[in-house]
């Protein structure tokens, strides 16, 4: 077996080894004319304010605008812009390290230096809201999802992964977090296959940081919604 094969491997296993802690970010319709960021899994959980990076909205004309948000029992709301194709959103969950004795605490290595490992668990999401010729484009943002074709239900359409802009090989594409998925390939691209209805891709990465001190690697998790006929 190559080397590239074992590491694609590992990979997937490594990504099962993170559903039991995965959390994301993403856009639901709130009360009235409202949309809540909501954190977290099922059931959703409440979140300090200051971890969730500002919200952005890509316009019908591309550019792309600051939101302004009421944070509110533990979670954002927003009022739709009425000429937004896509909502875009960041979090940064801190540094967790995972003690001897099992327990997770928010410390990083330099405070507990003998934790098993300690990770900063980073939260990206692009929420599609109008398909228009900005669904397939980029948006500058340090890991995306892109469409490279309108999703049609019942069928599969390919999926880029980018880093920085640029390809990325070996990032998880599931259907849920705790499907299998798949890993995308040397171009970045993966499969996916759309439902009739809201559609919710979840994506996983792990980038190793050797040189940072504070922690040994960022766990990424990445949601790509939309609606497919």
């Amino acid at each position: 077996m190559s080397l590239k094969k074992i590491t694609l491997i590992s990979a997937a296993l490594l990504f099962s080894s993170f559903q039991a802690s995965a959390h994301n970010v993403w856009i639901e319709k709130a009360d009235g004319a409202e949309y809540v960021v909501r954190f977290g899994h099922n059931p959703t959980e409440k979140y300090p304010e200051n971890k969730l990076k500002p919200v952005q909205a890509v316009m019908q004309d591309g550019k792309t605008e600051s939101i302004s948000t009421t944070f509110k029992d533990g979670e954002a709301y927003f009022a739709m812009p009425e000429n937004a194709s896509i909502i875009l959103l960041g979090y940064d969950n801190g540094v967790w390290s995972k003690l001897k004795n099992g327990r997770t605490v928010e410390k990083n290595k330099i405070e507990v230096p003998d934790a098993e490992f300690s990770k900063n668990p980073i939260k990206f999401s692009k929420n599609i809201v109008k398909w228009d010729s900005n669904a397939t484009k980029t948006f500058n943002t340090p890991y995306e999802l892109v469409p490279m074709t309108k999703p049609v239900a019942g069928q599969e359409f390919e999926i880029k992964a980018l880093k920085d802009g640029q390809p990325l090989e070996g990032m998880k594409i599931a259907k849920s977090e705790e499907d299998p998925g798949v890993l995308t390939n040397k171009d970045g691209l993966a499969k996916f296959k759309a439902e009739k209805g809201a559609n919710k891709v979840y994506a996983e990465y792990k980038l190793d940081t050797p040189d940072n001190k504070e922690y040994g690697f960022q766990q990424l998790e990445y949601v790509l919604s939309f609606d497919a006929e």
